[in-house]
């Protein structure tokens, strides 16, 4: 799995370049009771007052780390930031999950680069706005 962090995170050269969005959005989900999407659980019982919008999750997942994928779905729920290295205490956050994402690989002096296309993840803070993560599946 690759993660990208704000601690350790540079951002791409191009990125400053990169066009609109052209996937498909997916419907907003909030997730609730048993239900899971990767990290993120139930929001049941969480206060969800001040919390910034789907909108605004995915304007900021995209400013920063946006991929040129198929779908895009804004996911939100809530998880154990200390458990996973995102904070302290359980919080709410938007997981902006990139479908179709196509990714090459540089390639060695043995093999050729290759392409293909794969998932992607993004965490945005619910509260903040603030990037959280970014890697892959």
């Amino acid at each position: 799995m690759h993660i990208r962090s704000r601690s350790t995170a540079t951002r791409p050269a191009l990125q400053s370049n990169r066009s609109e969005c052209h996937a498909k959005r997916l419907p907003n989900r909030i997730l609730h009771g048993d239900q899971q999407k990767g990290a993120l659980h139930s929001v049941d019982g969480f206060n969800q007052h001040g919390l910034i919008s789907f909108d605004a999750a995915l304007a900021r997942a995209w400013a920063e780390a946006g991929h040129s994928a198929q779908t895009v779905q804004v996911v939100l729920g809530s998880a154990n930031a200390d458990k996973l290295h995102w904070g302290h205490g359980s919080r709410l956050y938007y997981g902006i999950s990139w479908t179709g994402v196509r990714t090459c690989s540089s390639g060695t002096m043995l093999s050729s680069p290759s392409c293909g296309l794969r998932d992607m993840g993004t965490v945005i803070d619910a509260k903040t706005g603030a990037f959280v993560v970014d890697g892959t599946a």
